[in-house]
């Protein structure tokens, strides 16, 4: 960034500036952006014990949820374009303006998207947007979803569900949340971009005991849920009870797949010949030691709250001897089990690992696919001799 220079600050600076320039409450917006950029692209919130930089803003910045999601992605996109943080610092486009701007900026046309924004309304950046990049129509659905959906498509519509609790508080309407994060920046470069806008789901207390909860669902999935309903005797209009008998179902499911949970467990047998599998008692004990929760402290004492992306982790590695057992083996969340092992093996060579995995990943999907498409062509007398 040339006009916001702090790329060239060790980790320490970089921190340092991030905090004075957030709690000074005087330093301008632009100036923010960049610390944000450089802290989140270095990943330096690893180390302080957050699973991501969204938490590190709520935890240590003290930033609401909104204010979060709207900096951290104006802060992103201010890194790929530079311009942006000029724009900005002089006042002709505004933190909104550069969020809804966001998903459709490429290097071709952010010069002519800036300056088409400049000093204009957050309505007139959206309809801006509308008149460039054009969204088809609502469809205008009237009366109760399973009767329209009788004429969907299902593989180009999807079905909206309002998941709200069977009674909740009179007048009582969920508010839109803040806009998810993009978790691609690689965007195409020869047409304007158009990142995937779906909806955020929304969450809102409604009362002391009961949340509405709004989300959509394809017409194929609601289909399913229609027929689940009706096999164990529930109405989709009583959610609160059909949730709650679906979750006595699936967490014990999910909790055996994720960490070997039984009621009855068996007795340990032999060691197995990968030194790579966990035996299910170590992942049952390791889970309910470490409080389904990453393990990682950093240095300040502060520890990881992250309890999704949770992966079992090896204190001493595999490839140094380590041994999976109860006491060498701990939760980590993807961050921090990512960042343990650069700490240990260096970010080239994890790096390198990281696209050998991809490309076997690549590979074996590509072989599966070539598979499917030979046994569809075959005829049907090869097929049963196949293996």
């Amino acid at each position: 960034m040339t006009s916001f220079p702090v790329s060239h600050l060790s980790n320490g600076a970089v921190e340092q500036g991030l905090q004075d320039s957030v709690r000074s409450g005087n330093t301008p917006e632009a100036w923010v952006l960049a610390y944000v950029a450089e802290y989140d692209a270095r990943k330096l919130w690893v180390a302080k014990g957050y699973s991501s930089m969204f938490r590190y803003c709520l935890g240590v910045l003290n930033f609401s949820e909104d204010a979060a999601c709207r900096r951290i992605q104006a802060a992103r996109v201010g890194r790929r374009f530079p311009v942006i943080l000029d724009a900005i610092a002089s006042g002709r486009v505004h933190l909104t303006a550069i969020n809804l701007l966001a998903p459709h900026l490429t290097h071709e046309n952010v010069e002519e998207l800036l300056a088409a924004a400049d000093h204009h309304s957050k309505a007139d950046i959206e309809q801006l947007i509308a008149c460039r990049f054009p969204m088809p129509d609502l469809p205008t659905r009237i009366g109760p979803i399973a009767q329209v959906g009788a004429v969907a498509s299902e593989s180009s519509q999807s079905s909206s569900l309002l998941l709200t609790p069977a009674s909740p508080s009179a007048g009582s309407k969920p508010d839109t949340v803040p806009q998810a994060l993009p978790v691609n920046d690689s965007q195409s470069l020869s047409a304007p971009a158009r990142m995937n806008e779906t909806a955020a789901a929304r969450v809102k207390p409604l009362s002391a005991d009961s949340v509405g909860i709004q989300g959509s669902v394809r017409w194929a999935t609601h289909e399913k849920l229609l027929r689940l309903a009706s096999l164990c005797g529930h109405r989709l209009n009583d959610l609160d009870a059909f949730l709650s008998a679906m979750c006595d179902v699936a967490i014990p499911v999910f909790e055996r797949r994720k960490f070997a949970a039984s009621d009855r467990p068996r007795t340990p047998s032999k060691p197995a010949k990968n030194p790579r599998t966990i035996p299910a008692y170590v992942k049952r004990a390791v889970w309910r030691r470490d409080g389904g929760c990453c393990t990682f402290v950093a240095a300040d004492g502060h520890r990881c709250e992250a309890r999704d992306h949770l992966e079992f982790d090896h204190v001493d590695p595999i490839a140094q001897g380590g041994l999976p057992t109860i006491r060498n083996v701990r939760l980590r969340c993807r961050a921090h089990n990512q960042y343990d092992a650069e700490q240990k093996f260096g970010s080239e060579f994890m790096r390198r690992r990281r696209e050998y995995a991809r490309e076997q990943r690549d590979m074996a999907a590509a072989a599966r696919l070539s598979r499917e498409v030979v046994l569809r062509d075959a005829p049907a007398a090869q097929v049963l001799r196949s293996p």
